[in-house]
């Protein structure tokens, strides 16, 4: 398969997405009030208790922390759950079998067509409020791991949610189940509080989980809390994960295929 073919789909979404602007254009003026809330919020804070840092932050590495987790969170986000379980509902998802690119493949591009206008009207906004307000200092070098981490952490939430939107093959419902695993996976990769917070026994366990290389690991590479080393090595775990959830996706993919071909 050409990266022609790949992008097509990528290119549907990117025109849809110019077609339905408004909700785009409210999540730029929300994410700017979400940002400005946390860091007055943390002002006071450190302000009220005299704090210079906390668990080894300093205000500034928090308030860019949170910053950092609505970027993330935004460009993780896969409509995938919402549109995949109503296609296989509908039938509709017939027509993605027969398709000449693989079912997979066919989402992720569109996923990625999709993050071309949240790039556009919510992140770069929200960036530049960012480095007008707090000036983070980070390496040219970290931004880079940053930015590969970040793609490879969009490509590790859409396969998540992929494998949860394909409970629809035998749930009539998957939003209840998609809710908690948006809960869980909120807490565990750090998007609530920061998890250097936990109990180092936590931390611990959750570094054998995909869930940190979602949002924590990223961010920490950002504020180059990570050595170049750590850092590639995180770089190489997300990958690891990558190809561990895909298997799963395709795993439950056939199995979820053989029992809509058979229904049908």
């Amino acid at each position: 398969m050409g990266l022609q073919q790949f992008l097509g789909p990528a290119r549907v979404s990117v025109k849809e997405g110019f077609a339905y602007k408004f909700e785009f254009f409210a999540w730029t003026i929300i994410m700017p009030v979400m940002f400005v809330i946390f860091y007055f919020l943390w002002r006071a804070a450190f302000a009220y208790g005299g704090f210079t840092e906390i668990r080894g932050m300093t205000f500034s590495n928090l308030v860019t922390y949170y910053a950092l987790t609505i970027i993330i969170a935004t460009l993780t986000y896969s409509s995938v759950i919402e549109d995949l379980p109503m296609r296989i509902k509908k039938g509709k998802f017939a027509i993605d079998l027969v398709q000449p690119m693989g079912v997979i493949l066919k989402y992720l591009s569109e996923f990625f067509g999709q993050r071309v206008m949240t790039v556009v009207m919510q992140v770069l906004p929200l960036t530049v409020l960012t480095f007008i307000l707090l000036k983070p200092e980070v390496t040219l070098v970290n931004f880079i791991l940053f930015v590969v981490s970040v793609l490879l952490a969009c490509i590790m939430s859409f396969l998540l949610w992929f494998c949860i939107a394909l409970l629809a093959f035998w749930m009539k419902e998957v939003q209840g189940v998609a809710m908690a695993v948006w809960g869980v996976t909120n807490m565990l990769r750090g998007s609530v509080v920061p998890l250097v917070f936990f109990p180092q026994a936590v931390q611990t366990a959750l570094s054998y989980m995909p869930f940190p290389y979602l949002a924590f690991v990223p961010i920490q590479i950002f504020l180059g809390k990570l050595s170049l080393i750590g850092a590639l090595g995180a770089l190489a775990v997300q990958i690891f994960w990558i190809l561990a959830i895909l298997l799963i996706a395709k795993f439950i993919l056939l199995r979820g295929v053989k029992l809509f071909t058979g229904a049908g």
